[in-house]
């Protein structure tokens, strides 16, 4: 009987924090971190504040909570690309096409990840959030870099490039177009998101490529 109402409980509890948490995405999306506060997620949830308080300590607890989810998501998708077989070219190619594929299918995280209301300076935020968010970020872009050192120390790419550089250029020139994408601006000069990346991918895997291997 005790372990049924532990269960209970824990179920219980579980689903409460996926209420917050549904609610918090849907909201830091809507208003942006700065916009949303624990009462409208309160709102939101169909819960008193004092009961959000009862699983986070705060707006960045559960800000955090996301944030990392969103990431995992992400981090998943490009690293099932960064270990398949195929020369490093090949897999920065479908590193790239996962992370358009995250930003089409999970289009409420990746607006979320773009903190667009808080720009690079993070204001509002806690130390710890900051440090977190700027730790999962590179996370990512050490995947990208890991595949660059190996097209390097394979010739494929050129030997004079600085690795974390480059990854770091092609992490940000793609996640420009996607934000330009997310603004209106490809659909206002009709142009297709797949061609802009390829055409994008060419230029930038172009200007890395060792001079044997063009």
């Amino acid at each position: 009987m005790e372990n049924v109402v532990a269960q209970r409980i824990e179920t219980e509890r579980q689903e409460r924090i996926e209420r917050i948490l549904d609610a918090a995405r849907k909201l830091f999306v809507e208003k942006g971190y700065l916009g949303a506060t624990m009462r409208d997620i309160a709102l939101e949830a169909e819960l008193s504040t004092g009961a959000i308080y009862v699983y986070f300590s705060g707006k960045d607890d559960i800000y955090e909570r996301v944030c990392e989810e969103a990431f995992m998501v992400v981090i998943g998708l490009i690293k099932k690309e960064a270990i398949t077989e195929g020369t490093p070219r090949d897999r920065i190619r479908a590193i790239a096409r996962q992370y358009v594929t995250f930003y089409t299918d999970y289009t409420e995280y990746f607006e979320m990840l773009t903190f667009h209301d808080l720009g690079f300076t993070k204001r509002g935020q806690s130390e710890h959030l900051r440090e977190r968010l700027k730790d999962l970020t590179a996370q990512a872009v050490r995947i990208i870099e890991e595949v660059m050192v190996e097209g390097i120390a394979g010739g494929e790419f050129s030997s004079d490039i600085d690795s974390a550089q480059a990854s770091f250029n092609l992490w940000a020139g793609l996640e420009g177009v996607l934000i330009l994408d997310m603004m209106g601006y490809l659909k206002n000069f009709n142009l297709d998101l797949e061609k802009v990346v390829q055409t994008q991918l060419k230029i930038l895997l172009g200007g890395i490529m060792a001079k044997t291997r063009e």
